[in-house]
């Protein structure tokens, strides 16, 4: 339990406190209104869809600007909105990642409870897919690796893009706290009713008694602190290094000696007359960006779901964990630290 003890500090000072922390009750009527019928207008960098009060729909349009306020993110219009892939896999090993540096899907599992912890809260509260909270796409990492080294992030424009890339593909209910947050604030006559209301998951006893739980036998050793997890006053190492030249604690170049670039939306990539430093690796081969010229895969229609329903890995403490029911007392007490001091969360 001294692990979440030892992040609460971090997790009160972070850039995202607010998508983190605010619990905002959504309503189905609402959410499946807004994404039923979006378009996204270039002309003014807008997306315009309908809410619908009493016997009418209500124009809708938000800007960047209003998810920034909102949502109270700590960053700047011209911030970038992703970094390359090998500095947020050589943040990752740093952290104690355990498998392979070209995995496929890069799993919240294979971290020490610490990290676990932390990247399964940003899955939880920033990730826009459908499904559950393990695997951690491109810009999760990218999130969780400029939370940790206090690497500028704009957080607000990433999330406006992954509604734009909604509207253009499935329209599943995407972000329903963080819509109903924005239509509640433009809309203050929006009608609620309580059968209407969206199921949300919380930061519970059980969501901690389940990041204690691993489905193998080996669990990931724990490692130090770095970065802004040991001093809020973190200063960011080079450009393209994700720890100091003096650095002591640890040395991830021979894992990064295996990277091979891949195909990803949201990762940058970087001039391929770069070469691998002291301690920070610039692949040889370049990776691809949302520039692409190549066509992305089609992917299978399905129905509108929530983000917010636990995965199959999540399922693993028993029947009184899925149902709710407290953990142990030391697992409460922690529970209810966070729940006061920082994470209560729903979405």
């Amino acid at each position: 339990m001294k692990l979440f003890e030892d992040i609460l500090d971090f997790m009160n000072q972070i850039r995202i406190k607010k998508v983190l922390t605010h619990q905002h009750k959504a309503y189905r009527s609402h959410i499946e209104r807004f994404w039923s019928v979006p378009e996204y207008r270039e002309e003014d960098n807008v997306i315009h869809s309908y809410a619908h009060v009493g016997n009418e729909d209500f124009e809708v349009i938000i800007y960047e600007a209003e998810i920034h306020r909102i949502l109270e993110f700590d960053d700047k219009f011209d911030d970038p909105v992703s970094y390359p892939e090998w500095l947020a896999k050589g943040c990752w090993f740093r952290m104690g990642y355990t498998r392979h540096m070209n995995d496929g899907n890069y799993n919240k599992a294979n971290f020490a409870m610490l990290y676990k912890f932390l990247v399964h809260s940003v899955i939880h509260a920033m990730g826009d897919h459908k499904g559950g909270y393990d695997v951690a796409v491109d810009y999760i990492m990218c999130i969780v690796t400029t939370l940790v080294l206090n690497l500028p992030c704009n957080f607000t424009k990433l999330i406006f893009e992954q509604m734009k890339l909604n509207i253009d593909g499935e329209k599943f209910l995407q972000y329903p706290r963080f819509l109903q947050m924005i239509l509640d604030d433009k809309i203050k006559n929006l009608e609620k009713v309580d059968s209407d209301v969206l199921p949300l998951e919380h930061m519970t006893n059980a969501t901690l008694d389940r990041s204690q739980v691993y489905k193998k036998k080996y669990i990931p050793s724990v490692t130090r602190m770095f970065g802004c997890l040991k001093s809020p006053n973190f200063f960011p190492p080079p450009e393209g290094k994700w720890r100091h030249e003096d650095s002591d604690s640890g040395n991830e170049d021979k894992q990064m000696e295996d990277f091979v670039p891949k195909h990803c939306r949201w990762f940058t990539k970087e001039d391929d007359k770069k070469k691998r430093s002291k301690n920070g690796y610039i692949p040889k081969k370049v990776a691809t960006s949302s520039s692409s010229s190549k066509p992305q895969p089609k992917r299978k229609p399905v129905q509108h779901t929530l983000i917010d329903e636990p995965s199959d890995d999540e399922a693993q403490n028993a029947e009184n964990v899925e149902t709710g029911e407290a953990g142990t007392a030391d697992t409460q007490e922690i529970a209810q630290n966070i729940e006061a001091d920082v994470t209560t969360r729903t979405f």
